[in-house]
């Protein structure tokens, strides 16, 4: 399974332990986070673009993304067509977005979610199935 993964420049480290450990899982994970030099910043629209896309293509699975809180990346995720995102905070987040919205990204955010339990949420989210249930 491809997935795709995105973060903000102040969330780096985070990112480069949960891609860690989904290699170490055994997915395969592309990597769309901006390409910055030292200092240099970037705004979530340039963070969530390619990722977006690349979701949009199918040439992924499913999309991650990683903020402060989960939040912002979101919000950016659901501007493009045929992106539904979540924010996940725990298991039952990840399991209603699948069965109640069919979301195809989750983002998290690193002031409430570790990576080692974002990996777990993960593996929620990729294996619990659409079920088009009214959960509202």
């Amino acid at each position: 399974m491809k997935l795709g993964l995105t973060t903000l420049y102040k969330t780096v480290e985070e990112k480069n332990k949960l891609k860690s450990l989904l290699i170490k899982d055994g997915f395969e994970v592309l990597d769309f986070s901006p390409k910055l030099a030292e200092g240099e910043t970037a705004d979530y629209s340039d963070t969530v673009k390619d990722l977006a896309e690349a979701t949009v293509k199918g040439e992924i699975t499913f999309a991650i993304a990683i903020c402060k809180s989960g939040f912002g990346m979101s919000i950016m995720l659901n501007r493009f067509d045929k992106v539904l995102a979540i924010v996940a905070r725990n298991d039952g987040d990840a399991t209603m977005g699948r069965k109640g919205i069919n979301a195809n990204a989750i983002t998290f955010g690193t002031l409430t979610t570790s990576p080692e339990e974002m990996i777990d949420i993960i593996k929620v989210f990729i294996n619990t199935d659409f079920d088009d249930i009214n959960i509202s």
